[in-house]
């Protein structure tokens, strides 16, 4: 469904008149709103929490770098970096622009692309400090985006002792 809305949106913005364009930005703007995660800076309980997970956890999964959320934000228009994943997380898309199509075809692209890859989060927060962020995506699974040489790298931990 998220994906056939992205075409949807797509074909709607750049298509259709002023009216009909209008109505699918705001009906994919409505379908995210609200699901925007807050920036959390990263303080000494949740370093210690991170080590914790990185010492005791399992590596499910990871990638430097991190070939497919790279292109998500590369299509939505975010930095290949940290502080592009974060931003893409916390993004609020603004309302539909009379004035601005540029504007509300880029939105639209963001919205379309935060509803199909955004992270769902535990606590509704991103983690974030220079360089790196994650997300508790639930009690027993944490994913870690870091800045590592030019690269985005993600790395997603699951607790298996539960």
């Amino acid at each position: 469904m998220a994906i056939s809305l992205v075409f949807l949106a797509l074909v709607s913005f750049s298509s259709c008149g002023h009216s009909n364009a209008q109505k699918e930005y705001n009906k994919i703007r409505t379908l995210i709103r609200g699901h925007e995660l807050v920036n959390y800076r990263i303080g000494e309980e949740e370093a210690g929490f991170l080590k914790s997970v990185r010492e005791s956890w399992h590596t499910h999964e990871k990638e430097c770098p991190d070939p497919i959320f790279s292109e998500v934000l590369e299509t939505a228009e975010f930095e290949v970096s940290v502080s592009g994943v974060v931003n893409f997380h916390t993004h609020q898309i603004p309302e539909y622009s009379s004035s601005d199509s540029k504007q509300n075809l880029r939105e639209g692209i963001r919205a379309a692309t935060i509803g199909v890859a955004r992270s769902k989060s535990l606590d509704g927060r991103i983690y974030c400090k220079e360089g790196l962020c994650f997300i508790k995506l639930s009690e027993r699974a944490v994913e870690v985006f870091e800045d590592q040489g030019g690269d985005l790298s993600r790395t997603l931990y699951v607790e298996l002792n539960k």
